[in-house]
């Protein structure tokens, strides 16, 4: 059995008519997949692992900051 699947458009039919399965809501979804994908298997997820943990930590000692700030208005 063969089953013919097109990038941009799969295809069947249903009462005499085609109705297109895939539209440009489906492709942006797997454009953004197949970027992420192919971003999580380069060197770069390292870097981009490093810049979410100083931002974190910067969050951190941001949200510190104003709780302290804030006890001593208190």
């Amino acid at each position: 059995m063969c089953i013919k699947m097109h990038l941009y458009s799969i295809q069947i039919q249903k009462h005499q008519k085609i109705v297109n399965i895939m539209d440009t809501t489906d492709l942006k979804v797997l454009t953004f997949n197949a970027a992420t994908m192919a971003l999580s298997f380069s060197e770069l997820e390292e870097v981009l692992k490093i810049l979410l943990l100083v931002a974190s930590i910067g969050y951190t000692m941001q949200k510190w900051w104003i709780i302290n700030r804030k006890r001593k208005e208190d």
